[in-house]
């Protein structure tokens, strides 16, 4: 196979891939005298005349596509070979890894990197979109690096303004878990798809994982249909930017001009200049077998017809969708500042509360101990703490209340479930060890902008404590008193958590 001259011209070496639809080979254009990529488009075995015809097409409209868009982010398509009754695409041959393949091997990608994969990416995008052509396979597989060279390929669905459909009845393309939700629901797909796509992209470059990623094809599109991405541990100031391109709602995602600038302001390793946008908190996670909402075309690829997974890679259905023109631009976003954002004081966790609410907080002598992110009262039988959750040191925190509910709902995430704890605190007389129960987080009315609570109770000493995490502002944090068993009650936690909060937002 390696010895195949394709075209009379294209002399095949080595293989250097395989994807959802074909083998990527490295060849030899012998009449010019240069290294190409040569995509061997798989074919199905014994597929009708007319499915046939549609995977011809489609080769010769990813030519198509990618020849419409002359950028150095845009992978180059020169030519399309029909042999065997199969098509060979003809493309340079860019040296590197794929972005999949570099966080598979490397791990997660630092946010300021994955800014600057973000800006070549929508650079690729806006220029593809400026030409009516609408990618719609963004995706970490399909995006090349080579030293400081970033390549979008794999134009094979893309949607071109003005030619026909190429989608078989019932037929449905696009990867789990970077398909738009419009698309899902066989809405038009327009740059705002691909705008969502290249967020779902940027998230797993910065966290190593998609954000609706689950355990089956199935319910990865349910996730992406009806809940909230999973909040990003390590996307930093990244995080505000990801949550507004992944808005199921194409009129809500950031405008390419705003998220160019955001990606700067972080390239740069700024804050992300987002100015406090408006965040609704996401509805509760449920499981669902099918979207009611969705199409019957949709619900064939849930049940699992669309879609196969084989060597990490995700297998496409032979069709294209339909072809529709690109939307009008949406709406403009929340105002981006293209500079230093002013650093927010560090809160003085110490001074928090005043000494008449210490007293009554934690009875007889308190003692006071002052660490890098916390903040203590101890005194024997009781202790109470305040922590901030988003501060590793002085000088770390949020660029925005986006990014500090982010950091809200991971902490919520963690304790989303009842499990055990173990515990102390020998200053104030807790055994070394204490093996308790921890309850599920609940909702904590009244305290900041959003709160939780949960218990840990039922220990193997005398001992409880309650804990209540709260968002005011760009600030997260958590309070956490501890007592002997019959002492306090968690409501006296909420108090405490409560006077907190409102000493916040006085010196906010």
């Amino acid at each position: 196979m390696t010895e195949r001259v394709l075209g009379g011209r294209y002399r095949l070496r080595d293989r250097i891939g395989d994807g959802g639809m074909g083998t990527v080979w490295a060849a030899v254009d012998e009449t010019l005298r240069r290294d190409v990529a040569v995509k061997e488009v798989r074919i199905p075995e014994g597929p009708a005349p007319e499915a046939r015809r549609r995977l011809v097409e489609r080769a010769r409209r990813e030519a198509r596509a990618a020849s419409l868009v002359d950028h150095p982010n845009v992978v180059t398509v020169h030519d399309v070979v029909v042999e065997d009754d199969r098509p060979w695409i003809v493309m340079e041959l860019v040296g590197g890894e794929s972005l999949a393949r570099m966080v598979e091997t490397r791990g997660p990608r630092r946010p300021e990197h994955v800014a600057h994969l973000g800006l070549k990416l929508l650079d690729a995008l806006e220029a593809a979109h400026a030409r009516g052509v609408v990618h719609r396979d963004v995706k970490p597989s399909n995006v090349l690096i080579d030293r400081d060279r970033v390549v979008l390929t794999d134009f094979g669905i893309a949607g071109i303004d003005g030619d026909a459909g190429l989608t078989g009845t019932g037929e449905f393309t696009g990867s789990p878990g970077y398909t738009a939700p419009e698309v899902l629901r066989e809405r038009p797909a327009g740059p705002a798809s691909d705008l969502w796509a290249l967020g779902a992209t940027l998230y797993t470059a910065v966290e190593g994982r998609a954000p609706f990623q689950r355990d089956t094809p199935m319910a990865t599109l349910g996730a992406v249909l009806t809940e909230e991405p999973t909040p990003p541990r390590h996307a930093g100031s990244l995080a505000p930017l990801l949550w507004h391109l992944l808005q199921k709602d194409p009129a809500e995602r950031m405008r390419p001009d705003a998220a160019r600038q955001v990606l700067r302001n972080v390239a740069a390793g700024l804050p992300s200049g987002l100015r406090d946008p408006v965040v609704s908190p996401p509805a509760s996670r449920r499981r669902v077998l099918v979207p009611v909402v969705a199409s019957a075309g949709v619900i064939a690829v849930l049940a699992g017809a669309a879609f196969a997974l084989t060597g990490g890679e995700e297998r496409k259905a032979v069709a294209d969708p339909p072809r529709t023109p690109p939307p009008s631009s949406a709406p403009s976003p929340p105002s981006v500042t293209p500079t230093t954002a002013p650093k927010p004081e560090p809160l003085d966790l110490c001074a928090l509360l005043t000494e008449d609410q210490i007293g009554r907080l934690v009875p007889g002598e308190p003692r006071t101990e002052r660490d890098t992110d916390s903040c203590s009262w101890v005194a024997r039988g009781r202790g109470l703490t305040v922590t901030h959750r988003a501060r590793a040191t002085p000088d770390r925190l949020p660029g925005s209340s986006t990014e500090a509910h982010t950091e809200f709902l991971q902490a919520r995430r963690e304790q989303a479930r009842p499990g055990t704890r173990v515990w102390h605190w020998s200053e104030m007389g807790v055994p070394p060890v204490v093996r308790a129960t921890s309850t599920a987080a609940r909702t904590a009315p009244g305290v900041g902008a959003e709160a939780f609570a949960y218990d840990v109770v039922k220990g193997s000493k005398p001992f409880d404590k309650s804990v209540v995490t709260f968002r005011s502002g760009i600030h997260v944090l958590e309070v956490e008193l501890a007592y002997a068993r019959g002492t306090a009650t968690p409501g006296d936690a909420v108090r405490a958590a409560r006077l907190v909060a409102q000493n916040v937002e006085k010196r906010s």
